[in-house]
């Protein structure tokens, strides 16, 4: 592949897109066939600079899986996919969970998924594949039926 700095040209351009962990552009670049001594090196190169930092890029992906909707467990094994070490999951997860209340993230994507008119919480099947897509998303089952009980016994309520 090209010349001594390819594999740092490569990493560059995919971390103009977007954070990488230094698990997830490690893989990236060995897709493309760079020798491992580059791809070394322009990790290596990459961290004194500052463009990977691990720790801080798992915090950011926390932030915006939850802001996708997603929590707890699901933020873990989101992470866990992307390369990240078990100590940055596990403070990223405790930072996400202590600036985002589980309950008004809960509210907010079961407002956006499934307030409509056409919503019968009293349907045991509608009921089960809404639980079913909360879990997915990691929300925990008692709070998943502790909000849709308080939104079938008040549906005209503002639900906070």
């Amino acid at each position: 592949m090209g010349g001594a700095n390819a594999a740092y040209a490569h990493a560059l351009r995919l971390l103009s897109v977007r954070s990488r962990s230094s698990a997830d552009l490690r893989r990236r670049l060995g897709k493309k066939d760079y020798p491992q001594a580059q791809i070394d090196a322009a990790i290596a190169r990459c961290r004194e600079l500052d463009y990977i930092n691990d720790p801080r890029t798992a915090c950011e992906r926390a932030r915006a899986l939850t802001r996708s909707g997603k929590v707890g467990p699901r933020i873990r094994l989101e992470l866990r996919k992307e390369g990240f070490e078990e100590q940055d999951i596990e403070e990223a997860a405790a930072t996400s969970a202590t600036n985002h209340d589980e309950h008004a993230v809960l509210t907010e994507v079961f407002t956006r998924r499934f307030d409509t008119d056409n919503t019968d919480l009293r349907d045991p099947r509608q009921r089960r594949r809404i639980v079913n897509y909360l879990q997915r998303r990691g929300f925990a089952l008692n709070i998943i039926f502790d909000h849709i009980n308080e939104r079938q016994n008040d549906p005209y309520a503002e639900h906070e």
